[in-house]
């Protein structure tokens, strides 16, 4: 008999143990999917957040970003047997940080066989020359390719240079050099607004 009620006895509390072990992992089943749903929510509204901030971050940016075309028609300002540059399109930019871009948009064409580069030597809008710290225009082409870029004229918010108006005229020294520099041609172009 004693051994009977001490099987029992041991049987009634395997059962306990098993069953209070089964309700805290119950428990901890129901605080983690608690915790999770929590988490799941903080994620959504962080979520949100940042979309939020992303679509004020883009608004402010078009808002403080400014771009103004000045002229929009295209020019053949060079047109050799080897090589020739169109003007595109010229535009006045103010990004978000108050930096101010001038671009003249070009084109060229390089009809060798060998690399050709075109960079820009004195510049003046005007008639007032502008500072070879404030722009620059390099642009290679291999030989039989076309090639886009821009001569970009530039003031940062710290400096104390401001952009010219673009009101009467730019002209621009062009050269045109090969790799081996056997080629320097020179060209003086002149855009009129």
């Amino acid at each position: 008999m004693k051994r009977l009620l001490l099987v029992l006895v041991g049987a009634l509390l395997i059962m306990a143990l098993a069953a209070c072990g089964s309700s805290e992992e119950v428990e901890t089943s129901n605080e983690s999917a608690e915790k999770q749903e929590s988490n799941t929510v903080e994620e959504e509204q962080e979520e949100v957040n940042a979309e939020a901030v992303n679509n004020n971050d883009e608004e402010n940016m078009d808002e403080e970003s400014e771009e103004e075309t000045l002229k929009d028609d295209e020019e053949m300002l060079i047109d050799e047997d080897d090589y020739s540059v169109e003007h595109q399109k010229i535009e006045r930019t103010k990004d978000e940080f108050g930096d101010e871009f001038i671009d003249v948009r070009m084109r060229v064409e390089n009809k060798t066989d060998d690399y050709l580069d075109f960079s820009a030597g004195s510049l003046s809008v005007d008639d007032e020359m502008v500072n070879d710290e404030n722009y620059d225009m390099y642009i290679e082409t291999e030989g039989g390719k076309s090639a886009e870029d821009r001569l970009s004229i530039y003031s940062f918010e710290e400096d104390d240079y401001e952009l010219p108006e673009l009101e009467d005229n730019l002209e621009l020294e062009l050269w045109v050099d090969d790799e081996d520099m056997e080629r320097e041609d020179k060209h003086d172009v002149r855009i009129e607004f």
